[in-house]
């Protein structure tokens, strides 16, 4: 009974891992950096080729010419869009004197998304500890 009483006094590993949310976003940045390098470095899955056709075909033609022929693009007009801003980019001599590829430039809203649901984890933990 002694050990119950004391173990409820004792935070869980959890608890302790919640109370340092300075330490929970640096190891975050830390692994948003190390996905920016690997991103900057690779190429990425067979994806990262489809999407570059198909910002080629957006950026050629338009959304209706690339809907109706391309049985493969069955994305909503936003990828579309995106895509198509991405492969403009991708031209521009800044982001290619800069290492700013199109493989990159299409991880980075991921990565960043990652890195804002764990602010956002840390924000609803603290305003609602019981949910821990």
């Amino acid at each position: 009974m002694i050990q119950e009483a004391s173990s409820q006094n004792v935070p869980s590993a959890e608890d302790r891992f919640f109370e340092r949310p300075m330490l929970v976003v640096v190891v975050a940045l830390a692994a948003a950096l190390a996905k920016v390098a690997i991103a900057s470095l690779t190429l990425g899955s067979n994806d990262v080729i489809a999407f570059y056709q198909f910002a080629k075909a957006l950026e050629t033609h338009d959304l209706a010419w690339t809907y109706e022929h391309s049985i493969l693009f069955n994305h909503p007009p936003l990828v579309g869009y995106l895509l198509e801003r991405l492969a403009r980019l991708d031209h521009q001599p800044f982001f290619q004197e800069n290492g700013l590829t199109f493989p990159l430039l299409l991880r980075l809203p991921g990565i960043a998304a990652d890195f804002g649901v764990v602010l956002l984890i840390l924000s609803v933990v603290r305003e609602y500890p019981h949910l821990r």
